[in-house]
């Protein structure tokens, strides 16, 4: 690629394509709540300087799990009990799937019945000592260890999100104006693996007309304009439509109301039309130089110039749509399972949903109090993370996009955090689940 993208993450990622039905938006399957909105720049084509072999080895494309010895850098984790509440929720899921569900690890191909048994085991071993005592030889003796090597680099770019908090009512007369949408009643979605095995996992978002054509779904300009009403609940009235164009993007979030109470924002649908940077037009534009492009300069420079609003906002096309709940602590990942706090990541679709991992990188160093200093100094992030979320542009096996948390702090650290390190996928091998 070797283009400039904000990502602003959550957004589902929609694709143009013609079948013969018109030109319509192609989404990636799967829920994007992601939360948190990143600096991605220039990543594709300038990851690493290290050549990678051009051989296939399974994967796709874009890249491969390639079979390494496992990490000895996973002694340095040594939190247990929000990893399971992670693992858990990965099974929850698992068990959601029919039996013989298929995940592919390099050649080799687990079931969703070997996947839970897989994480059953390392539920076990972290309630024994040697997972304290000697982890590298136990998980070297009972785990194969996959290597994320995407075909630019071997090495892979971390970014991270959260998720938001901002004003909003559940009721229309609260005096917020910037409506929030339910799933429109007249959004269609057609699976397109009935058509070709090479579309899986992707859909076609479309409307009909009164002569029942094909047609994409309505623009963000033309829902802000009123093309939904009528056709879809509004679920939340937001006091800042600023704010909520990065909610939008970020796919969920936390709304409070004028009297402190909490309700969320979970994702709801998507409106199949194509993922624009609105920071890369900036950029592109010449008002803003790559360098200073972030979150809150973007931000600063939309209030800087209201009647300009309109115009960088409707340049990304891209809708999201949501449903309204009582806020109850949990964010829902693409597997409609909770999201753990440092725990849960997101990752490409073709890569195993609900995976362990452990990931190798270095993250901001910042806090509330002190900010994040001169924003060069970092810390080590080696810590066990599980595939459970999916991100707009989180895209082939060069990406991964942790998950930060909630307010202020993770704010922080995911709007800095830009960094090159190592995926592992670690799943139990298959001789060692015959006898468990």
């Amino acid at each position: 690629m070797g283009r400039l993208l904000l990502n602003l993450r959550g957004d589902k990622d929609a694709l143009g394509l013609d079948l013969g039905l018109g030109s319509v938006g192609i989404e990636l399957m799967g829920k994007f709540i992601g939360l948190g909105l990143i600096l991605i720049l220039f990543y594709s084509c300038q990851l690493s300087s290290k050549p990678v072999s051009s051989q296939y080895r399974g994967g796709d494309k874009n890249g491969y799990l390639k079979k390494v010895s496992c990490p000895r850098a996973v002694v340095k984790d040594q939190r247990s009990d929000d990893l399971a509440v992670a693992i858990e929720n990965s099974i929850k899921y698992y068990q959601k799937l029919d039996a013989n569900s298929s995940f592919s690890f390099g050649e080799q191909n687990y079931s969703a019945r070997e996947m839970i048994k897989s994480h059953k085991l390392v539920l076990s071993l972290l309630k024994g000592e040697k997972w304290y005592s000697s982890r590298v030889k136990v998980i070297n003796e009972l785990f194969d260890c996959y290597l994320m090597v995407s075909r630019a680099s071997e090495q892979t770019l971390f970014t991270g999100y959260f998720s938001p908090v901002i004003e909003g009512s559940r009721k229309a007369n609260s005096g917020y104006k910037h409506l929030a949408y339910g799933k429109p009643d007249n959004l269609k979605k057609l699976a397109l693996d009935k058509f070709r095995a090479s579309l899986a996992k992707r859909t076609i978002i479309y409307r009909l007309t009164g002569n029942n054509e094909i047609m994409p779904y309505y623009s963000r300009k033309e829902i802000n304009e009123g093309a939904v009403r009528g056709k879809a609940e509004v679920v939340a009235w937001l006091a800042d439509r600023i704010d909520f164009f990065f909610l939008q993007i970020q796919g969920s979030g936390i709304i409070k109301d004028k009297k402190g109470n909490l309700f969320q924002l979970d994702y709801a649908g998507a409106n199949g039309r194509e993922y624009k940077s609105i920071g890369k037009l900036l950029v592109d534009k010449g008002v803003m130089e790559l360098k200073d492009v972030s979150l809150h300069s973007i931000q600063a420079y939309l209030r800087a110039h209201p009647k300009l609003i309109d115009d960088i906002l409707n340049y990304n096309e891209s809708y999201v749509f949501f449903q309204a709940k009582d806020f109850d602590g949990k964010i829902i990942g693409s597997m409609n399972e909770p999201l753990t706090f440092d725990r849960s990541a997101a990752l490409d679709d073709s890569l195993p949903k609900g995976a362990l991992l452990f990931v190798d990188t270095r993250v901001p160093d910042c806090s509330l109090d002190k900010g994040c200093g001169d924003g060069k100094s970092t810390k080590n992030h080696q810590k066990f993370v599980l595939n459970q979320d999916s991100g707009g542009a989180i895209k082939g096996y060069g990406r991964i996009d942790l998950y930060l948390g909630v307010g202020e702090q993770a704010a922080l650290i995911s709007g800095g955090l830009r960094s090159f390190g190592d995926v592992y996928f670690m799943v139990a091998k298959q001789e060692v689940l015959n006898n468990f």
